[in-house]
């Protein structure tokens, strides 16, 4: 049986709100528990948004792993956003602060506006579709309010079909972001018999975490590398991390592994 109802998506009407925000990064510290985030509706139209937070994790692949947290207040929760106007939220964290630094994600959801569905000339319904707009920030809760010179640690090496994968430790107490990484396969004499770099740009790893890194070169190389210089660039840091891995003959697995 066919049922008298017309979909039909209204695109003119269909765009998610323009909305600016700052700081992008939010950071809260013992003595500083609070943060305000500023909110500029650049829109015709004023917006109803929610805020909100998750905590979030991460695997070996980069991948992360966001769950609900009650460890932060907002005040307002709930906002209008009259048109071109500019408001603030107050983020307020309510838990122990911790020896090592706790990521989380600020999340800004535009709600969807209330319409009554509009009915077409021959009484069908006429729906639309309505897109909102979800941002997520950075939120992290730090032991001190400016962090120490980021530790870097080179764990792991994986051979894959572009190159290798290498798996790079945040050691310390906070997240360090890697802006590039690179490697060099060396001969017994320390010429390079094959080089491949990542600029991974947007990189975080957590405190005590690993990720493994991809990075293109030619493996086959491995059968005669007797040595892996990997180099680590990271925001925070003057020069580049560098650590030198001896290799297992004929393979690019670290000796002793």
């Amino acid at each position: 049986m066919l049922l008298g109802l017309l979909i039909i998506a209204d695109l003119q009407n269909a765009q998610a709100a323009k909305i600016r925000i700052w700081p992008v990064k939010v950071t809260i510290w013992p003595n500083h528990a609070t943060e305000s985030v500023r909110l500029t509706n650049e829109e015709d139209r004023p917006v109803n948004v929610q805020v909100s937070a998750t905590s979030w994790d991460m695997d070996e692949n980069g991948k992360f792993i966001e769950t609900d947290t009650g460890d932060f207040v907002f005040f307002p929760r709930l906002l209008t956003l009259p048109p071109h106007e500019q408001k603030v939220v107050r983020v307020g964290y309510q838990g122990k602060f911790p020896d090592l630094e706790k990521p989380y994600r600020l999340l800004i959801q535009e709600l969807p506006p209330v319409r009554s569905p509009e009915k077409l000339e021959d009484g069908k319904q006429k729906l639309g579709l309505t897109y909102v707009l979800k941002l997520s920030l950075p939120l992290f809760v730090m032991p001190s309010k400016e962090p120490p010179v980021p530790k870097i640690a080179v764990d792991g090496v994986k051979t894959t079909e572009k190159g290798l994968k290498i798996g790079v430790r945040a050691p310390g107490s906070h997240h360090i972001q890697v802006t590039k990484l690179e490697a060099q396969l060396l001969d017994s004499a320390d010429a390079v018999l094959a080089s491949g770099e990542n600029k991974t740009q947007l990189l975080r790893i957590l405190p005590h975490r690993r990720v493994f890194v991809e990075v293109p070169l030619d493996s086959t190389a491995c059968s005669k590398a007797k040595n892996m210089l990997v180099k680590v660039e990271a925001k925070g840091l003057k020069t580049p991390y560098e650590q030198r891995i001896p290799l297992t003959g004929g393979t690019c697995q670290a000796a002793g592994k």
